[in-house]
């Protein structure tokens, strides 16, 4: 055998390997598409197949590898097939297929060692391996997502690989042919394993930086409500007044607190009590614009920052007040019985309250807790919610004086 040849094999055994080796270790892994154990196989497969080739024509027996070589290109086929079905989530008996590729090559076995004729033995590999891998490449044409340069080369070596296979009867009875032949089977079989084994990373390292956004999402979130959390509403607040834009608008942080929640919790139970504040917290994010924020930092305990208020506009702050006290103090239904909440309002503005997210937080905190000693002084004991929230006057005036 030429040297260029051997040096052909050599390569192409390394590669399928190698490819193997991937499949192998990222197969079961959580972050990765079912079928790439079977890729793991197809990949040994096409290693076998190029040592066959290798090894018999050192020995002197270069048919006997090629009937070797070929009987691995059928399971090379069967395995990418069945493997690329589960990688797209397609279904299969793949048992079927296992037992076609086994028909396939005892069929193959049978006209080259028992029966010898080279016609029908070509026409069933030929058969076998063209039409499922040009289903393989029909399949990833209509199901990858999205169809940027990576997927059409994988898809369009799949239907030259396909369309190949199939002229293996006519081209290998003539020299010249079989060569460029052989030479086009294998750049095309190696270029699908690379393909595929790097769709096998890109998938790996894509999943683990959703998985990682998605933990940070989680430890961000309050997992009641689903309203940011403390660290949360820092991290987009740090992010809010590093936005160029920030210096030439306010920013208003409301700190809302429910009066008499824990009257619900200890009469009704935590039951009721964690579905008004998932209620109220609905309540709340359907009132923001999209560059709000609004978030639970305790138990009772709401803050709202509104983003993006024109130095010019005198209304907006103290309307969105009224609207939030109006909104949360809406009555709650909840197994056929009707709760009412009640809201202590504290509203600073930055940078004139505070320049980070703390200082603003005690400053609304504080304007929250005198709001609230003054409902206390001005109410009986038998509250009017919908009376006593809207009589938030002192955060009313104050907003309107900050808008001034």
């Amino acid at each position: 055998m030429p040297l260029i040849f051997q040096s052909i094999l050599l390569v192409g055994i390394t590669c399928y390997l190698l490819s193997a080796l991937l499949f192998l270790l990222t197969r079961g892994m959580p972050h990765i598409h079912r079928g790439v154990g079977w890729w793991a196989l197809s990949s040994i497969a096409g290693a076998i197949g190029y040592s066959s080739l290798l090894v018999y024509s050192n020995l002197g027996d270069p048919v006997s590898g090629e009937v070797f070589y070929n009987l691995s290109l059928i399971s090379w086929a069967s395995f990418l097939y069945i493997g690329s079905h589960q990688w797209l989530e397609q279904p299969l008996e793949s048992k079927k297929i296992l037992l076609l590729g086994f028909l396939a090559t005892l069929w193959v076995v049978y006209f080259n060692f028992i029966q010898p004729a080279f016609l029908p033995s070509a026409i069933v590999t030929a058969l076998t391996c063209g039409m499922l891998t040009l289903h393989t490449g029909w399949l990833f044409m209509k199901q990858v997502k999205p169809r940027n340069k990576h997927n059409w080369l994988l898809v369009g070596t799949l239907f030259v690989s396909g369309l190949h296979a199939l002229d293996y009867p006519i081209m290998r009875p003539i020299e010249s042919l079989a060569i460029v032949g052989f030479l086009l089977c294998t750049f095309a079989s190696l270029t699908i394993n690379t393909i595929l084994a790097s769709m096998v990373i890109i998938q790996f390292k894509n999943r683990m930086q959703d998985s990682k956004q998605q933990a940070i999402n989680i430890a961000m979130q309050d997992p009641l409500t689903g309203l940011k959390n403390r660290l949360g509403l820092t991290e987009d607040f740090k992010q809010l007044i590093n936005h160029p834009d920030t210096e030439k608008h306010r920013i208003a942080v409301i700190f809302a607190d429910l009066d008499d929640f824990k009257i619900i919790n200890d009469t009704h139970g935590h039951e009721d009590g964690d579905e008004v504040l998932r209620i109220i917290a609905a309540r709340l994010d359907s009132m923001i614009r999209e560059d709000d924020i609004a978030a639970r930092i305790g138990g009772d305990e709401f803050v709202i920052i509104l983003t993006g208020i024109q130095t010019d506009d005198r209304e907006h702050i103290p309307k969105f007040i009224s609207r939030l006290i109006r909104t949360v103090c809406e009555p709650i239904v909840i197994h056929h019985r009707t709760h009412q909440v009640g809201v202590s309002i504290g509203l600073s503005v930055y940078p004139k309250d505070g320049k980070n997210l703390q200082d603003l937080l005690n400053s609304a905190d504080n304007s929250m807790y005198l709001d609230k000693r003054m409902k206390k002084k001005s109410t009986s004991k038998k509250v009017d919610f919908m009376r006593t929230s809207q009589q938030t006057s002192i955060v009313l005036d104050t907003a309107k004086q900050i808008a001034n």
